[in-house]
C-alpha cells in the first residue's frame, strides 16, 4: 500500500439538492477528479472516501432521505468510508488512526466545497506522528 492517501470528500449526492448546486461547474470538475482516482488506483493508493451526514435534521445531509451516497461519476470502492458531522474530516471519525495503522504520511485532498470541509480537513491535518504533508488538487468550490 502507499504511503500516501487519497481523501475524496463530500462528492454526494446531497449537494444536488441544494440551491447553490451549479450542474455545470460540477460538470469541469468530473473529468479532473476522475483522472486523480484513476491515476490513485494505478498508483496502489488508498481512496478514502469521507462523506457528510447531518442525523435528524431533515436536510439533504440527513441519512434517512437517502442523498448521503457517493455521486454516480464517484462510487469506486474506497479503502475505508468515514461519516463526519462538521467540516473537519478528522474530528470524530477514526480517520487519524486509520491513517496511521496503514502507514499513511501523506494525504491528496479532493472534492467538493472546496472553501469549507476540504480546506478545513487541510488545516486540521495532524502531523504529529511523521506526517509529511498535504496536497489539494481536484476540487470544487460553490462561488
Amino acid at each position: 500500500m502507499s504511503a500516501t492517501a487519497l481523501l475524496l470528500i463530500d462528492a454526494q449526492n446531497s449537494f444536488t439538492a441544494r440551491d447553490y448546486w451549479q450542474a455545470e461547474r460540477y460538470q469541469a470538475f468530473v473529468p479532473p477528479l476522475r483522472r486523480l482516482i484513476d491515476a490513485a488506483h494505478a498508483a496502489a493508493m488508498p481512496l478514502v472516501r469521507i462523506l457528510h451526514a447531518e442525523p435528524g435534521g431533515g436536510t439533504p445531509f440527513d441519512p434517512a432521505l437517502g442523498l448521503v451516497t457517493p455521486l454516480l461519476e464517484f462510487t469506486d470502492r474506497a479503502a475505508v468510508t468515514f461519516t463526519k458531522r462538521v467540516h473537519n474530516a478528522f474530528t470524530d471519525t477514526g480517520l487519524e488512526a486509520w491513517l496511521r495503522e496503514h502507514g499513511i504520511r501523506r494525504v491528496v485532498i479532493c472534492g467538493i466545497r472546496t472553501e469549507q470541509c476540504c480546506e478545513t480537513t487541510a488545516r486540521m491535518t495532524p502531523r504529529p506522528g511523521g506526517r509529511d504533508g498535504v496536497t489539494f488538487s481536484a476540487r470544487c468550490g460553490s462561488s
